[in-house]
């Protein structure tokens, strides 16, 4: 059984979690509870209606990189080396979708994903995490 690094084992917990939480709010969010109203005030709802894409366009959008991310986290942490290349296109497909539709008011939260990103994928291809994601069906502990 191959040792899965620990920058891996990070990445793909903060991702489990991350896609767990946001499964759970983002329904609240579309049912408009009292919780997400708070999140969509006013200023919140002009930014999301000046994106290029239709809100509705957007909502789908973000439920399916939550759950792409969800499952990438999963195959990850099973040593499947599709999750990690999931994750890899989905993330450069999204950063692209966001820079080009995002307005520019979201200059600064563009910048964090594009790091974030960056350090991500460093450390999914790192050598360890190459040999750990490599060769045929093994047994690896969640």
């Amino acid at each position: 059984m191959k040792t899965r690094p620990t920058s891996v084992t990070v990445i793909c917990w903060i991702w489990v979690v991350v896609g767990t939480t946001a499964m759970i709010f983002v329904p609240l969010a579309l049912m408009n509870g009292p919780a997400p109203r708070a999140l969509m005030d006013r200023e919140v709802r002009a930014l999301v209606a000046g994106n290029l894409l239709p809100v509705s366009v957007q909502w789908e959008i973000g439920f399916t990189k939550i759950l792409v991310i969800l499952i990438a986290g999963i195959a990850m942490l099973r040593g499947q080396n599709w999750g990690r290349l999931l994750f890899t296109i989905v993330g450069a497909v999204n950063l692209v979708i966001t820079l080009a539709m995002a307005p520019a008011v979201y200059t600064t939260a563009q910048i964090q994903g594009i790091i974030v990103y960056v350090v991500v994928v460093f450390f999914l291809f790192r050598p360890k995490a190459n040999e750990y994601f490599s060769g045929s069906r093994r047994q690896t502990a969640v």
